[in-house]
């Protein structure tokens, strides 16, 4: 029988130790109930990461309502993660406000919105906003924090994607998909950008066992700065469609 989560957690706390987390893309849907959460427990400081100011006012406000005693500093930085200049600036300003402690919880929810057409972005390498901030700017977060300096002793870095979906027949010659598009309407399209980020997302994650006999990490990302850098951990979480209150606006709506 599968562990019940929710009653897992009623004994966890945070509260006295002192911890800071970091939610990037925390002010809607995964993101903003992983803060939640963390303000629940005690966690002593929550720094959200997003677009919208208004929305991460917002969450700041709910954040400290929901810790205990109301002891919490709750802190919004505004950024962009549609190129690498921006995913760079991005972890400059967190590494920046969490100060000589570092990170503690890295945990990144962010979700390039699909809109069936070909945004292109800023990088000849991405060529495409949504998969840039989808897919690229998780590998580079971790990245640029891991090396720079920017997490505490025994981090641990959470990456939580879309539920994992293929697309077999994808080409690194064309991950913006734009040779596809005058055969697929807008709604395939969408379709098929939302198969091509879980497809790259699972090709980095995920070990792939019965492909590769040997070291399997060579070809996984997040399994390689496992290995590179064991003071700190790193996972990948698939929950799929999980009730949040985005969902429930949607059935009201409906």
């Amino acid at each position: 029988m599968p562990p019940n989560a929710a009653k897992e957690l009623e004994n966890v706390t945070l509260t006295g130790q002192r911890k800071t987390a970091v939610i990037v893309g925390g002010t809607l849907g995964i993101g903003a109930g992983v803060a939640r959460l963390l303000a629940k427990i005690g966690c002593s400081r929550v720094i959200i990461f997003g677009r919208n100011e208004i929305r991460g006012a917002e969450v700041l406000e709910l954040l400290k309502r929901l810790a205990p005693s109301s002891k919490i500093d709750a802190a919004f930085v505004q950024g962009d993660l549609s190129d690498s200049k921006n995913m760079r600036a991005a972890a400059t300003a967190l590494q920046d406000i969490a100060g000589e402690d570092g990170i503690d919880y890295l945990v990144m929810c962010q979700n390039g919105v699909h809109t069936g057409t070909i945004n292109n972005n800023a990088d000849e390498c991405a060529k495409s906003l949504s998969f840039a901030v989808q897919a690229i700017s998780r590998f580079a977060l971790a990245y640029f924090l891991t090396t720079g300096g920017g997490l505490a002793p025994n981090t641990i870095v959470m990456s939580i994607c879309n539920q994992g979906q293929t697309l077999d027949d994808l080409s690194v010659d064309d991950l913006s998909l734009k040779n596809r598009v005058a055969t697929l309407s807008k709604t395939s399209l969408f379709m098929t950008q939302s198969k091509r980020d879980s497809t790259v997302l699972d090709a980095v994650h995920e070990v792939h066992f019965h492909s590769l006999c040997k070291r399997a990490a060579d070809d996984d990302f997040f399994e390689e700065l496992n290995i590179r850098y064991p003071q700190y951990r790193y996972f990948s979480l698939y929950p799929g469609v999980v009730p949040i209150f985005v969902t429930s606006l949607l059935r009201v709506a409906l």
